[in-house]
């Protein structure tokens, strides 16, 4: 009988002493297997077996005979549904069960718990709930556990050195610290020591080796063990040499105490710098390993690696649902958390699988009749809407161009599978703009259940303003897809309602930001001047200017204006204005002409403009504005360089406006390769006629080939209406009462890829969410670097983190490794600063000095 069944025997036979009757219940049945082995003198035994009938009939006679019984009822069902059918039986005797307080808890991690003490290392009995729980062990493991030799308690020299009679506990110790060498020589502990391993685990140590070879080799012994127990039979034969001890319960330990290695957090950088060299002298790299075997291993980081680029050739070549989960799995796998660029490798995988995954989905969905109506339903829908398309791929382009930033030469696989899925993104997205397109013509540019751009202000913000000091937001190339983060990125702390209206054509920003106005619904026109001119109520609309301008005039209400991008006037211009409702009107910086021209600080304004919203929202409720209105001029298409074959040839070289998404003028040439109608049939007041491609083609004109607008494609044309209602909330200030640790992945900076492990602590009972946090590397106070992501909790469009809490400790938070790439902006040689910032409110947490930077040209 095992250590275990001990503990449990004594259990049951305290309680047989002092109730005599005593119903146990087993209702995962950890117990069932072993009954026979459970004999408790001059106790009898009764195992209900699915009849309680022939339970109580069986009980009867030994419950009312002239002694009292000494009798066990094992139960393997729930509490609950026996109680009322068993209740007088239940009433003579006592109750045990799993989970109940005291000694009557017969839970299998409990009795575990306290048969193991002090035999198997208390970093594994913290572990054992969970995985019991998860059907990960079974009371034979567990009886394993003891067997396999840990409770041969060490000698007192080692007990007293190491703090622990546990080998186990020991050799970890030794692993991750070569502090404890010097001690062994000092104290004459290098034989004993040599015997401990060589009895624990099969090393062939001797004292004439140093304490160092004897690291060496027992990290060689362990690792090696955890590679062939993850193979089994299909260990290459060149390997199976290795190990210096044919027990297989020295192999098991071997391998056990890898894995605690590995999971151990304050022990992982040991394990990532031994494992690297023991990688190099197992030779790997010169040994075949399937796929399938490659899917199974986690113990080294080359074999990582490999699979890394297993994979990614597999999606370039199809997709794949179960590889899709490889990655994600990876990604916050032991490796990528000691490796950054891995991390953000793996992600990039995952985020190519999720893009061609709904790129396929859209495309099946394509292939049966849809009405305009429909596509705009399907585009911009809660769950699952066909934008999802354009926020996979806009992730994928951050990430891509990031590794193509930091890595002089990104593995092929990768620039493969990056390759298939921009094709398949721009192949589906011209699908999608085509159907949309001719379905919107077939219904002659009619769409039920959708208002207009040009119906925003008198539909949504004028009712508002007249009431409440309401904060009109008018973000250039808010696509909508991008605006659909911003509600989840704010939480609790505001009521949303998203609605999609239908954009103002051409979609560009002169037009789409007089559409904004009052008075646009019903006097909106444009005309040739003999550029395209835009008007309201005769009133001239150049620029940026001219439309602040009318605004001001045109409200009806006391009137602020402010820059998104300058949030610290915010204070100080809104105390301009009076008391009571009113419009704050914020626009943001213009985009367009950064991306005909800048295409690389066009995307990083695109992946900022939700953290510029955020701050700004937060700031103007705390100011008292008590409404939000969040819209846009026009979206937009950002993909890869037109090919000469995708430029087609405009319906006139003159005219007033000529873009690669639109022509507008007079006079022009019909042909298939674009719709060509009239402004007026658009719902736009004008004698001008419109050209537009039918897909994402472009006119052959002057003009960037990636970045697009004006066109009538669900990116360029579909728009977001967000209505904001703050809410009282407290987490804004909650980060700065708790105690903030930062760690880094290695001391020093060598590589464009760095990690952050970031903890957080509460000193009381924390009882609100653990809030967001951001990490940031300044080089002479700018920031240089991009975060990429996290173990978990990772905001794609913000870079924030949502922290949660520790499994086994709710006043901490669970460590989150976050990695950052480091931009152009930081030097080679030098030294940095690394922060942890509220992502609410910008306040600093804490921050790292002094960071080394040697990042090799």
């Amino acid at each position: 009988m095992g250590v275990i069944l001990d503990e449990l025997r004594q259990v049951l036979t305290k309680h047989i002493q002092d109730s005599g009757l005593v119903a146990w219940f087993d209702p995962d049945r950890h117990y069932k297997s072993v009954l026979d082995q459970i004999q408790i003198p001059g106790c009898q035994m009764l195992v209900y077996d699915g009849s309680y009938y022939a339970l109580r009939a069986a009980a009867e006679p030994l419950v009312r005979g002239p002694e009292p019984p000494r009798l066990l009822v094992y139960l393997p069902v729930e509490y609950d549904d026996a109680h009322l059918p068993l209740s007088e039986l239940l009433t003579l005797g006592e109750t045990l069960r799993p989970g109940v307080m005291g000694q009557a808890n017969t839970k299998l991690a409990v009795i575990a718990r306290r048969a193991l003490k002090g035999r198997v290392a208390e970093t594994r009995l913290a572990r054992l709930d969970r995985e019991i729980e998860e059907n990960r062990l079974t009371l034979a493991d567990l009886e394993s556990l003891n067997r396999d030799g840990s409770d041969i308690a060490l000698p007192t020299v080692l007990t007293v050195l190491f703090g622990t009679p546990v080998a186990e506990e020991a050799a970890l110790d030794f692993l991750a610290h070569s502090g404890r060498d010097a001690e062994l020589t000092s104290k004459s502990a290098v034989g004993d020591w040599a015997q401990t391993l060589k009895t624990h685990f099969g090393v062939a140590a001797t004292d004439q080796k140093s304490p160092a070879d004897m690291r060496a080799t027992l990290a060689r012994q362990v690792l090696a063990a955890d590679l062939m127990e993850i193979l089994g039979d299909d260990t290459p034969p060149a390997l199976k040499s290795v190990l210096t001890s044919k027990d297989s319960s020295v192999w098991r330990r071997c391998a056990y105490l890898a894995r605690e290695w590995r999971n151990r957090r304050d022990l992982a950088l040991s394990y990532r710098q031994l494992a690297v060299t023991v990688e190099r002298t197992l030779h790997l790299e010169s040994i075949e390993f399937s796929e399938e075997l490659l899917e199974r291993v986690v113990t080294f980081v080359g074999l990582e690696r490999r699979l890394l680029r297993s994979v990614a050739a597999r999606l370039a070549a199809k997709e794949d649902a179960a590889l899709t989960q490889i990655a994600e799995g990876r990604r916050a796998g032991f490796w990528a958390e000691q490796e950054p660029d891995l991390q953000a490798e793996w992600t990039l995988l995952a985020q190519a699988a999720h893009l061609m995954g709904r790129a396929s989905d859209i495309e099946s969905a394509l292939k049966r009749p849809l009405t305009a109506t429909e596509l705009i339903t399907a585009y911009t829908r809660d769950s699952d809407g066909w934008c999802d398309l354009d926020t996979f791929h806009r992730r994928l382009e951050k990430r891509a161009s990031s590794l193509e930033f930091a890595m002089a030469d990104p593995p092929a696989e990768i620039e493969q599978l990056v390759a298939r899925a921009r094709h398949r993104y721009s192949q589906i997205a011209g699908s999608l703009a085509e159907v949309f397109l001719r379905a919107w013509k077939a219904d002659s540019f009619g769409v039920s259940g959708f208002y207009r751009q040009s119906q925003i202000f008198e539909t949504v913000v004028a009712p508002l303003c007249r009431e409440h000091r309401t904060a009109y937001i008018l973000v250039d190339a808010l696509r909508f897809e991008l605006a659909r983060e911003l509600p989840a990125l704010l939480g609790k702390e505001f009521d949303a309602r998203l609605q999609c209206v239908i954009g103002t054509v051409p979609s560009i920003t002169e037009v789409g930001m007089a559409a904004l106005l009052p008075g646009a619904a019903s006097g909106l026109r444009l005309s040739a001047a003999p550029k395209l001119q835009v008007t309201i109520h005769d009133a001239v609309l150049r620029n940026r200017q001219d439309r602040m301008d009318y605004l001001r005039n045109n409200a009806g209400v006391p009137f602020a204006e402010l820059k998104l991008e300058e949030p610290a006037n915010f204070k100080r211009k809104l105390k301009e204005l009076s008391a009571g409702p009113g419009l704050v009107v914020v626009t943001s910086r213009e985009i367009d002409q950064s991306g005909e021209d800048q295409m690389t600080s066009t995307r990083e304004h695109m992946e900022k403009v939700l953290s510029h919203l955020c701050l700004a929202l937060r700031r103007l409720a705390e100011s008292g504005v008590e409404r939000f209105v969040i819209t846009a001029d026009h979206g937009y298409v950002f993909g890869e360089d037109l090919a000469e074959s995708e430029k087609i040839d405009p319906p006139a070289q003159t005219g007033a406006l000529l873009h690669r998404r639109v022509w507008v003028g007079k006079g022009g040439r019909a042909n298939d390769s674009y719709l060509y109608t009239t402004l007026e049939k658009l719902g736009v007041s004008s004698d001008l006629e419109i050209a537009v491609p039918w897909n994402l083609a472009g006119f052959r004109t002057a003009g960037p080939t990636a970045y697009f607008h004006g066109g009538l494609s669900p990116q360029e044309i579909l728009l977001p209406v967000l209505s904001l209602t703050p809410t009282a909330w407290t987490g804004t200030q909650s980060a700065r009462k708790l105690l903030w640790e930062l760690a880094l992945g290695s001391p020093k900076i060598t590589t464009r890829f760095m990690s952050v492990r970031v903890t957080g602590q509460s000193q009381g009972l924390f009882e609100t969410e653990w809030p967001k946090v951001k990490v940031e590397v300044r080089a002479a106070g700018e920031p240089c670097s991009t975060p990429v992501s996290g173990t978990y909790g990772y905001l794609e469009a913000t870079g924030d983190v949502a922290m949660r809490s520790s499994g086994t400790d709710p006043k901490t938070t669970e460590p989150n490794t976050v990695t950052l790439m480091l931009t152009g902006k930081v030097p080679s040689t030098g030294l940095v600063t690394v922060h942890l910032l509220d992502a609410a409110t910008g306040v600093e947490l804490k921050r790292i000095e002094n960071v080394e930077v040697l990042i090799a040209i």
